[in-house]
C-alpha cells in the first residue's frame, strides 16, 4: 500500500470514557456508539464504504468535556448512553474519515 493509500483510507473513530470504564468495557462502550451510528446514519455513504472496503477502527481517550468539545464539530456522530451507568454517555462514534482528517481532528486524544 502506498502511502497516499493509507491516508485515504477511511477510518471510524470512537471516543470512549476511559477515565470511568475498564479496558474491556472501552470495546462494548465503543461497539455501542458504533452500532448507533450505523442506526442514526444508515445511508452515510461514507459508513457504507468503511463497512465494505475499510473496517479500521480508532478507540481513543477521552473525558467527559472533550466529548462535548468534539460533538460540536461539524461531524456526524453517535453517542451511546450506558443504562447501566444512570445512562451516562459513555462512548461517542464519529463518521468515517481519512487517516489525514482523523489525525488532524483527534491529534489531542490518546490511543486506547
Amino acid at each position: 500500500m502506498t502511502e497516499e493509500e493509507f491516508n485515504n483510507r477511511l477510518k471510524m473513530y470512537v471516543l470512549i470514557r476511559k477515565d470511568i470504564l475498564t479496558d474491556v468495557q472501552c470495546g462494548v462502550q465503543a461497539a455501542h456508539a458504533i452500532q448507533e451510528y450505523n442506526n442514526n446514519h444508515p445511508d452515510c455513504e461514507k459508513l457504507k464504504s468503511w463497512a465494505h472496503d475499510h473496517k479500521t477502527l480508532i478507540f481513543l481517550e477521552a473525558n467527559e468535556k472533550q466529548l462535548d468539545a468534539y460533538k460540536e464539530l461539524p461531524l456526524k456522530h453517535a453517542s451511546f448512553y450506558e443504562s447501566d451507568l444512570n445512562d451516562m454517555e459513555t462512548a461517542v462514534a464519529f463518521e468515517p474519515m481519512t487517516h489525514l482528517q482523523g489525525a488532524e481532528t483527534f491529534s489531542k486524544l490518546k490511543l486506547i
